[in-house]
């Protein structure tokens, strides 16, 4: 009997942590629509080079250091960077809507140098902003547009995206708040109890830990 309650407590945790990488796997390589600090909406893809999607894993502890069987334990990890990716940056000036619950606030603008790179292998062509015209993209070019998206970013923050958050709260059964919604999906916590008894589900229920 304790045997089969093990091996049921294991699968049910594993399904849980391949399904929400799964899930968040596949938001990072959708296309969305986001809406610009001035309103206009635009389509873009929220990991072009793959990084986050690849750097996302967990880790799952169900016995301990002696073997034997333990409230279960599910750390979700990912690059550093993914967590404003996520739940988004507040700005100095403003915010943008799906930002506004982020724990996160933007205080500077992000390195010239990175954006820079990133202007110059991204960017195409370069809109001249008083013409409305595409200019050559000259180092002097890359190097202001880099500023002026830096500091948009440091004035308006980063929108949140909820690529792992969303599907981490849709497994649980929970809302994006923390609250069960009515008629939703089962708990965790209450499907394990039909697996291997109340008791025991809810202390891995309350055992999860989100490493940011």
């Amino acid at each position: 009997m304790g045997s089969r309650v093990k091996g049921a407590a294991d699968k049910i945790m594993e399904n849980f942590g391949e399904r929400v990488l799964k899930l968040s796997r596949i938001n990072l390589g959708r296309t969305y629509q986001g809406t610009r600090p001035n309103g206009k909406r635009y389509r873009k893809r929220i990991d072009n080079s793959g990084t986050l999607k690849r750097s996302l894993d967990y880790d799952l502890k169900m016995r301990g250091e002696d073997g034997r069987f333990v409230a279960g334990t599910i750390v979700f990890k990912m690059a550093d960077y993914g967590r404003f990716v996520d739940q988004g940056q507040k700005g100095t000036k403003s915010t943008y809507r799906k930002s506004k619950k982020s724990p996160y606030r933007r205080k500077k603008q992000p390195p010239s140098s990175f954006l820079e790179k990133w202007v110059d292998k991204k960017i195409k062509r370069i809109q001249d902003l008083e013409s409305g015209g595409f200019v050559k993209k000259t180092p002097a070019k890359v190097k202001s547009l880099a500023y002026l998206i830096g500091r948009s970013i440091k004035h308006h923050g980063i929108e949140a995206t909820h690529f792992f958050s969303q599907p981490l709260a849709d497994e649980t059964g929970l809302a994006m708040d923390g609250t069960r919604p009515s008629g939703g999906t089962p708990t965790l916590a209450q499907v394990l109890s039909e697996a291997v008894g109340t008791d025991y589900a809810n202390a891995v229920a309350q055992e999860f830990e989100i490493l940011e």
